[in-house]
């Protein structure tokens, strides 16, 4: 779904389960959204209706595309924006452990 095609109602469960003043969805106002890759086989046989099944029961990482958090993108073309330092913080714990 596009932007321009998000109904308001699609902001205002979530912030009523946060018990938080829906959001809006429009050009300078932070938000948290995923962009799902239109092409995993896991979503090709729904509709917009259906999308979100069809990843959080079909899919897996790999199908999350894009990630902004409070306007933010945190994750471009599916790999997070400090993963090469994640993975070199990561890898050096694990040396120091085995070394132990």
């Amino acid at each position: 779904m596009a932007v321009a095609e998000a109904d308001p109602a699609d902001t205002e469960g979530g912030a009523s389960a946060l018990d938080a003043p829906a959001a809006a969805i429009r050009a300078g106002a932070p938000a948290d959204i995923i962009a799902l890759d239109p092409g995993a086989v896991c979503l090709a046989a729904g509709g917009p209706d259906t999308l979100l099944d069809g990843w959080l029961f079909g899919g897996d990482r790999s199908v999350v595309r894009d990630v902004w958090v409070g306007g933010r993108q945190v994750v471009a073309e599916g790999r997070h924006y400090r993963a090469a330092a994640i993975e070199a913080a990561y890898t050096r714990r694990v040396r120091r452990l085995a070394a132990l």
